[in-house]
């Protein structure tokens, strides 16, 4: 299995206050590789505007990668 995902409107930047959310269902015994090419910030000195993350959900709980 193999796939790819990037922000609306790549490579041209998005909105403001722009929340995206993909979701990946990966069979058991199987393991999810994500590899980011590219990952361009806005500085802010908290990393309150772009950010990436990552959780696994654990029977209706998402835990923090």
């Amino acid at each position: 299995m193999e796939g790819s995902i990037q922000s609306p409107g790549y490579p041209i930047g998005y909105s403001n206050n722009k929340y995206c959310l993909y979701t990946f269902n990966v069979p058991e015994g199987m393991t999810l590789v994500l590899t980011v090419n590219d990952f361009d910030l806005e500085y802010e000195e908290n990393c309150d505007y772009d950010y990436i993350e990552v959780r696994h959900q654990n029977y209706n709980r998402f835990d923090f990668v």
